[in-house]
């Protein structure tokens, strides 16, 4: 069964429209691995060398153990962000006499060829056949190997939970990212020493092979759990279909009071909760909250250079991500926005408020950083002003240039649908102005730069009717080729 699949997936592949586009993206990541894998072996081969010269009084096999486990926990956080598993369809394979559990073997079994599981084999081999195996016993040897290897089986299995579970319980499935952010912050600050730990827990491992093998039994359980799991997911009708859905509700006399814009916010609102894509935005926005907590007392933050980064980057991470595919999110749909009596303008109004409204709560949120680091604070008020006056009118510029169709039910990581080399040559001077400003008027005073910045910020918004009209004239120019491209489908 696993050949035909293999190559129907494949020849899924060959046919697609995007072939050419896929083919480069295939060989820049080929390249890419293949660098980052001599990388690895190179470090392999010399990490007995460097954890001497590092920690001289540590035994360097214990100290190595132990940073190994942490780095498979960072991959772990690096996975769950970034791992991209199998497109499979299953719901056409379920109208064929083909057993569904094989289907879901299929789709477990391919997780294993993900580039994320051939990493650490390029850390670990090489320094496995160089030092452990010469250098100590077979019985050490023998617990290395099915330690490491079944955390990595671990790793992408727990990993497949995490994706899988968002589609049913987001909030469930963000507690493992939240708690290995949180165990990151408190190590990194000094809180607690998780080194000390990892190296008596690698030691245990390699003296008691139950402990050892720990990790491969975990694997195997997750592996039975997903298989479970997924066998509830995939039906041809979703048995739920009877029961009444629960949808984010907006009030209706928060958003009425803006009329027609008021009712497409909340559609905008109910479709980024819905679709996979823009949802994952949302908490990709909500993690980013604990950014700075990494920095705080640190002394890159007496840098004003770093706090116009920090402050931009936290108030608006939500807007950058989402704005920069502004009207593309409605691609799908825009012919019948298109056909309907829905003004333009209102839509960008609707985007507008959206946005603004992302950076607020994002400002107010992350507010108590400035009462805790007051030299803070005036970027921080500057740069959320800055977001809302300025960065969203440019990502409105964008999107009366922006012609390319997406599917927002994607999975956000490593997706680039939508995006083109021109969004990253226009939010450079985005990004830049700020600090422009800051190095001109600098002279002034530590603060007035960030007056400046903020007053642009501030004209912005106020003048923000005027400037969406202008917009919406500019999209007018280009409206009928904009809808012809977002009817074609890659």
């Amino acid at each position: 069964m696993r050949v035909p699949l293999t190559r129907y997936q494949w020849l899924s592949w060959v046919r697609s429209p995007a072939l050419t586009q896929q083919i480069v993206q295939t060989v820049i990541l080929v390249l890419f691995g293949l660098y980052l894998a001599a990388n690895l072996v190179f470090l392999s081969l010399f990490a007995t060398k460097i954890m001497k010269e590092l920690y001289p009084q540590a035994d360097p096999a214990t100290k190595l153990g132990g940073l190994l486990i942490y780095g498979f926990f960072a991959g772990l956080f690096m996975r769950i962000l970034f791992q991209k598993f199998s497109g499979l369809q299953i719901k056409p394979y379920l109208l064929l006499p083909v057993p569904k559990n094989k289907l879901i073997h299929y789709l477990l079994r391919s997780s294993l060829t993900s580039f994320f599981n051939w990493m650490p084999l390029f850390i670990l081999l090489p320094y496995f056949i160089q030092d452990v195996l010469p250098n100590q016993s077979t019985t050490y040897a023998i617990h290395f190997l099915m330690f490491y290897v079944g955390f990595v089986l671990w790793n992408n299995y727990l990993a497949f939970s995490v994706d899988k579970l968002f589609k049913l319980k987001p909030t469930i499935a963000a507690l493992p990212v939240i708690l290995l952010i949180a165990v990151y912050i408190a190590d990194h600050r000094g809180w607690i020493s998780v080194s000390p730990f990892l190296e008596r827990w690698f030691t245990a491992c390699m003296q008691h092979g139950w402990l050892a093998a720990l990790p491969l039994l975990g694997a195997v359980a997750l592996y039975v759990y997903n298989l479970k799991a997924l066998g509830r997911i995939y039906f041809l009708v979703d048995k739920n279909s009877n029961e009444p859905v629960t949808e984010m509700v907006i009030p209706s006399t928060l958003l009425g009071r803006l009329g027609y814009t008021g009712v497409l916010i909340g559609n905008e609102i109910r479709m980024i909760w819905r679709h996979k894509r823009s949802r994952s935005l949302l908490y990709i926005a909500l993690l980013m909250i604990l950014y700075p907590l990494i920095f705080m007392g640190n002394p890159v933050m007496d840098y004003a250079g770093f706090k116009v980064f920090l402050a931009l980057f936290i108030t608006g991470i939500f807007a950058l991500n989402y704005g920069q595919l502004m009207l593309s999110w409605n691609s799908p749909h825009f012919d019948f926005l298109a056909t309907r009596q829905v003004r333009i303008e209102d839509i960008f109004r609707a985007k507008y408020y959206i946005l603004a409204g992302s950076c607020v709560v994002l400002f107010l949120v992350t507010l108590p950083y400035g009462w805790v680091y007051q030299e803070y604070l005036p970027a921080h008020i500057a740069l959320f002003l800055y977001n809302i006056g300025f960065s969203i009118y440019v990502y409105m510029f964008l999107a009366a240039y922006n012609s390319k169709r997406i599917d927002p039910s994607k999975g956000a990581m490593m997706n680039y649908e939508g995006i083109s080399i021109a969004h990253f040559f226009i939010l450079l001077p985005l990004w830049g102005i700020p600090y422009l400003l800051y190095l001109v008027f600098q002279f002034l005073g530590p603060n007035v730069p960030f007056l400046i910045i903020g007053g642009l910020g501030m004209a912005g918004a106020l003048f923000h009717t005027s400037i969406i009209h202008q917009v919406t004239k500019l999209f007018e120019n280009r409206k009928y080729p904009i809808l012809s491209a977002f009817r074609k489908k890659s």
